[in-house]
């Protein structure tokens, strides 16, 4: 797991704001690859074994983010489109 502190450095380099909590191990991944600030991003099943909170931030995150960075994103999730 990636420690919080870090989780917070990578969030402010991205530019993003977040409230982390210790389950928030994908938003971590986000964060590295955005760090990178890649002109797309690719997801494959972003919120594959997440809770539905955890999903919709998820997805709250993702719709955030798709103002400044392309998505391309594989989910079998309907309710993702």
């Amino acid at each position: 797991m990636i420690p919080r502190a870090e989780l917070q450095r990578l969030a402010a380099l991205a530019g993003v704001r977040v409230e982390l909590q210790e389950r928030d191990y994908v938003l971590g991944c986000f964060l590295l690859a955005l760090a990178q600030q890649p002109a797309i991003l690719f997801l494959d099943e972003p919120t594959a074994n997440v809770d539905a909170q955890a999903s919709f931030s998820i997805y709250g995150l993702l719709r955030e983010l798709n103002a400044s960075v392309t998505i391309l994103l594989i989910s079998h999730d309907l309710s993702a489109i």
